[in-house]
């Protein structure tokens, strides 16, 4: 995701609030581990890696960011494209396995902003398990 996350919250109990945002970046952090290109061996630079009838097993959230900018590319007639015209029709999903397999090379994905604003969804779904129910969520 390469960018810096900022969590303000606005809560009664400081302590609550000082765990709930040290949970949140540590979800920041394994969120990053799957979700970045940047990095060598997250789901998303696997599946970069991928040629043509090779697969990869990705965890849940990778999976689901997936899932998401699928039905945004069809929804949008293809406008909406995480692989930057590289060909996001040639990755099949099998959500159930949670594996992504190629049909074509040099299929390449970055997930941006999709992946960012699914972090924070997370991150707020996070803190409203710790019951800090006001908080200002900055994904840069």
């Amino acid at each position: 995701m390469a960018t810096v996350f900022e969590i303000r919250c606005a809560t009664s109990n400081e302590a609550q609030a000082r765990q709930a945002a040290r949970a949140a970046f540590d979800l920041v952090d394994r969120l990053e581990q799957e979700l970045s290109r940047f990095i060598d061996n997250s789901d998303i630079s696997r599946i970069n890696h991928l040629s043509a009838g090779e697969s990869t097993i990705v965890g849940y959230d990778a999976m689901q960011c997936l899932q998401l900018a699928r039905l945004l590319h069809e929804e949008t007639g293809g406008a909406f494209d995480i692989a930057l015209g590289t060909g996001f029709a040639h990755l099949e999903l099998f959500p159930a396995e949670c594996a992504v397999l190629a049909h074509a090379d040099h299929v390449r994905l970055d997930l941006g902003a999709i992946g960012k604003g699914y972090a924070v969804d997370r991150i707020a779904d996070l803190l409203e398990e710790w019951e800090v129910d006001q908080a200002l969520i900055d994904a840069g």
